[in-house]
């Protein structure tokens, strides 16, 4: 029937709460989502879908986020902290500490010279 244009005839019809409506149809909607749910020629995802929302409606959603507020004052355990770490550092003597000084024998690394790069100053290609 595309395309055809219906006219309405007599008065409107009066629309009622959607949520009125939801309540008189609940407990059948819950038995068509419990079919689903249990039939196994459903796939498992429409299967998991109905399940879920039977489970929101019984157990109500989960909390999308949940709102921590407050303060953590942290001063006295960083004290404590870089205490350890000095007493640490006294007692081993050196031994865990990683000596990162580049050896005198890595060779450096060379520049290479790229003629399609205008912008270098020393490129005698120019």
């Amino acid at each position: 029937m595309r395309g055809v244009i219906l006219e309405m005839v007599g008065k409107p019809r009066k629309l009622s709460d959607p949520r009125v409506e939801a309540k008189k149809r609940g407990l059948k909607m819950l038995h068509v989502l419990y079919g689903i749910a249990t039939a196994e020629e459903c796939p498992p995802a429409t299967r998991v879908q109905a399940a879920n929302s039977i489970l929101d409606r019984g157990y109500g959603k989960p909390e999308a986020h949940v709102d921590i507020s407050g303060t953590i004052d942290i001063t006295a355990q960083f004290s404590d902290f870089l205490r350890s770490l000095d007493d640490d550092s006294d007692k081993s003597n050196g031994s865990n500490v990683i000596d990162v000084t580049p050896e005198p024998s890595a060779p450096m690394l060379q520049r290479s010279n790229n003629t399609d790069n205008d912008d270098d100053p020393d490129d005698d290609a120019n």
